[in-house]
């Protein structure tokens, strides 16, 4: 059940920063991290989504919004360590 409220406030939040609507949202990989010591929570989800819609654009905190090929995915370089995994994470899946 907390699933689809999940689901639901992701569809929400990608029509509100970018402007696509999407449907039939499916998680395809996690990374929750609990501390009990202090340090910082986190959770980072990733989804395939359906999309309702085809126009993209930046809203509010989003600086770009771009369509690209699962080709030019594997060729894009992130300096930030947690982006690299999550493209290669989306990779993989989209590779199946």
């Amino acid at each position: 059940m907390w699933l689809q409220g999940l689901e639901k406030n992701l569809a929400n939040e990608i029509a509100e920063e970018v402007g696509i609507k999407v449907k039939n949202s499916k998680l395809i990989a996690n990374d929750i991290r609990m501390s009990f010591s202090g340090a910082t929570n986190r959770a980072r989800l990733m989804y395939h989504c359906e999309r309702k819609s085809w126009t993209a654009q930046a809203f509010d905190d989003t600086n770009a919004v771009q369509w690209v090929t699962i080709d030019e995915l594997k060729r894009f370089k992130p300096t930030n360590e947690l982006l690299q995994q999550d493209t290669k994470a989306l990779v993989k899946y989209m590779q199946k």
